[in-house]
């Protein structure tokens, strides 16, 4: 990703420093940064499903 474009495919606009942690953790687990934003925004979204349920309760 160039300086610049701070954008995901989704449209998410990220400061540098957080592209460059991505970048690094995808790298030690060796996914592309979509996929581990994918993989993030599932958890995400998991969990705040799981709130909402317990909420319920």
């Amino acid at each position: 990703m160039s300086k610049g474009q701070n954008t995901t495919a989704k449209g998410i606009r990220l400061r540098d420093e957080v592209w460059e942690w991505l970048g690094t953790e995808a790298d030690r687990r060796k996914l592309t940064v979509n996929e581990l934003i994918n993989e993030y925004l599932g958890w995400y979204k998991k969990t705040l499903e799981e709130k909402r349920l317990q909420s319920y309760r």
